[in-house]
């Protein structure tokens, strides 16, 4: 898929983290899904709940997810989700952004990834924000 973030990073991993404990090394779920109220565009929220210092291990964790969102997005199955919990047929046209909340910033290399993040976003029609809420 054109869109997709998988050109940023592709390095392994150079630091023992506990993936197992993190929301964020789980790429096969969407962490929140909810309509925002007022707008009601769809939020697709991954919580980036890296524990560690290596920075590009977190940044392909966060790719990996985001393209886990992408395809749930262009698959249809948030609309099909949203379908099945409120018994109501959302429009296949309603917004959606893909919102990363995290526990610390992501410094240098990490911003440009995040603006590089918002630019994918932008081109497949999806909206992007990222927000530091500390612990």
């Amino acid at each position: 898929r054109w869109y997709r973030a998988a050109a940023w990073y592709s390095g392994g991993h150079s630091s023992p983290v506990n993936e197992k404990r993190m929301r964020l090394a789980d790429s096969n779920t969407v962490d929140f899904l909810s309509v925002e109220k007022g707008s009601g565009v769809i939020v697709l929220t991954l919580l980036d709940d890296f524990e560690g210092d290596d920075e590009i291990q977190r940044m392909a964790l966060v790719q990996r997810k985001v393209n886990r969102y992408f395809d749930y997005f262009e698959s249809g199955e948030v609309y099909d989700e949203l379908d099945r919990e409120s018994d109501r047929k959302v429009p296949r046209n309603t917004p959606v952004r893909i919102s990363i909340v995290a526990k610390k910033d992501l410094p240098g290399e990490g911003q440009r990834f995040l603006q590089y993040l918002a630019m994918v976003a932008k081109d497949a029609g999806v909206g992007f924000s990222f927000k530091v809420v500390p612990p």
